[in-house]
């Protein structure tokens, strides 16, 4: 087997690195392709919490370790209530 040379191996790291690279499941596609389905409880809390919210400028807050399934879980929210409510989401990768 010939010895690679160092640009070659940085190829090949570079495209082992796209590879794996996580990506937040945010659509209809990706959430049907690649979601692990949250128990109907989990959801059904969630959109409780929007719901009867007291104040139309509410916010809810979700924090966890990278790869936890945040946007994931917040994905399959906003599809949930989409055809009621306008759903947002904002993501701060510096602290992720």
């Amino acid at each position: 087997m010939p010895q690679l040379t160092r640009n070659q191996l940085i190829e090949i790291f570079r495209e082992s690195a796209n590879n794996l690279e996580l990506f937040p499941l945010d659509n209809a596609s990706t959430l049907d392709r690649f979601a692990i389905e949250y128990d109907l409880e989990t959801l059904e809390e969630l959109a409780a919490l929007v719901e009867d919210s007291p104040s139309q400028s509410s916010k809810i807050i979700f924090s966890g370790h990278t790869g936890c399934g945040k946007s994931t879980l917040l994905a399959a929210l906003a599809q949930k209530l989409h055809d009621r409510f306008f759903c947002s989401a904002v993501f701060d990768r510096e602290y992720d």
